[in-house]
């Protein structure tokens, strides 16, 4: 009996590889893109914070959109935060 009738055929792992890296590519990515996104937003945040507080003409109001303001700002980062906890979970998956 030879050996050659009892070997397994070696399946081909490069298309299984391929997809591998794309997928770890595609979401390394969109956690780069991700954090792009938010340091645009939070400049707004903080362009609009410091324009309120200069601001004298809002009065008594003034407190009220600055907290407003960081109260959004709040729920964006955290937003943010769970989206990139997500992300880094998907790229550590993959």
């Amino acid at each position: 009996m030879s050996d050659k009738d009892d070997t397994q055929p070696q399946p081909d792992l490069k298309p299984l590889l391929d997809h591998a890296r794309s997928l770890f590519i595609f979401h390394a990515t969109q956690r780069l893109h991700s954090i792009r996104y938010y340091f645009a937003i939070y400049a707004v945040f903080v362009a609009g914070y410091i324009a309120v507080l200069r601001e004298q003409e809002l009065g008594p109001a003034q407190p009220l959109v600055l907290t407003a303001i960081a109260s959004l700002g709040t729920f964006i980062s955290c937003t943010y935060r769970a989206l990139d906890r997500r992300n880094a979970v998907l790229v550590a998956v993959d």
